[in-house]
């Protein structure tokens, strides 16, 4: 079998695999690189969402920029005692919920693209 394609189709196969390393780099393409989610009088900012690791083990990285609580900011006070329990490394309610809605935006596309099932366990929070 012999494929033609023109000379425009094959300079947008060259850049595409030029500028994509490995699958997961044309899956981060689907995904919003920031999110603005709210719980209560809570309002969270979340940046550079993407995809890591290998497509068979698959984690979701966040970083979490400013957090607001009735218009005033609490990001340092939340980033040591609301997201993460200190001592235990355990998600606390605001971490958990931060984590289930990052999933949640993640389009199914990407979901469906992946061979486990993204869940809030695969999700990464950098605080600082």
């Amino acid at each position: 079998m012999k494929i033609i394609i023109s000379e425009k189709q094959l300079q947008t196969v060259k850049k595409s695999l030029s500028e994509e390393k490995n699958p997961l780099d044309a899956l981060n393409k689907y995904i919003k690189d920031s999110l603005y989610i709210t719980k209560y009088n809570t309002r969270v900012f979340l940046e550079n969402i993407h995809l890591s690791g290998k497509i068979d083990d698959a984690s979701i990285e966040a970083k979490v920029v400013k957090i607001l609580e009735n218009d005033t900011d609490v990001t340092e006070f939340a980033r040591e005692w609301s997201i993460t329990d200190t001592y235990t490394s355990e998600d606390l309610p605001l971490g958990y919920f931060i984590k289930i809605e990052i999933v949640e935006s993640i389009p199914n596309i990407v979901k469906s693209s992946l061979p486990l099932n993204l869940n809030e366990y695969d999700v990464v929070l950098h605080l600082y």
